[in-house]
């Protein structure tokens, strides 16, 4: 290891729990820093926090904007620091949606110590980690981008020929219930440009409202559920 201090930045909106991995975390190399958060729409506002860090744990069901969409506004923002998430459901397909989000990592909350340790370690040395008991069905090395987005004219029969990727990006982020304020932090562009895109996506569809969007999206097969 470098003789610089590894930084991890823990994301969970339980006090206790980030505490509890923090204790945990300590032991993970011979000099760390160790920082917590509760909030996700904290951490994005400080991006050049988020870039000094070696290592990123985020839960991956928090209110507001949750581990997936953080993965997002990861990837937005072209940061590219090792993220693992964390949660205390092995849901599978969760697992599968992270990784396919760029996670780096699963690590179940339940999970003992050294065997988490053990991951974290492997994932800081430039590997993915996922328990052995839940890789079974996984094949790690090509999750990354195997569903490419849809292209703004692959809809012919519904007709949304003008939709652009960052349209996209906004009305999944709209499927997922967020706000325009949380669309904004996530994707790393302003709440009035969002608004912009909002209403582009209203034209295209022929709607006036974002319920009636997402449900033009979903029928257009332009929104993966």
């Amino acid at each position: 290891m470098s003789s610089r201090a590894t930084k991890i930045l823990i994301i969970d909106d339980h006090q206790l729990v980030a505490d509890g991995l923090a204790m945990i975390l300590s032991r993970v190399s011979d000099q760390v820093t160790i920082s917590t958060s509760y909030s996700v729409r904290s951490v994005l506002a400080d991006e050049a926090m988020l870039k000094q860090q070696d290592l990123i744990l985020v839960d991956l069901h928090m209110p507001a904007i949750d581990g997936f969409s953080f993965l997002q506004a990861l990837e937005h923002r072209k940061i590219t620091v090792p993220t693992v998430v964390i949660s205390g459901v092995e849901d599978r397909s969760d697992i599968q949606k992270a990784l396919q989000l760029g996670a780096c990592g699963f690590i179940p909350k339940e999970l003992p110590s050294a065997q988490m340790l053990y991951g974290l370690r492997r994932v800081l040395s430039g590997h993915r980690y996922v328990p052995e008991h839940l890789a079974d069905f996984l094949q790690l090395g090509s999750l990354k981008g195997q569903e490419p987005k849809p292209e703004g004219d692959a809809n012919g029969d519904h007709g949304a020929p003008q939709i652009r990727e960052r349209q996209l990006d906004v009305l999944a982020l709209m499927h997922r219930g967020h706000s325009n304020s949380d669309i904004a932090n996530i994707l790393g562009i302003s709440e009035s440009t969002v608004k912009s895109h909002v209403s582009t996506l209203f034209r295209a569809f022929g709607v006036t409202n974002r319920t009636a969007c997402v449900r033009a999206g979903l029928a257009s097969n332009l929104i993966r559920t």
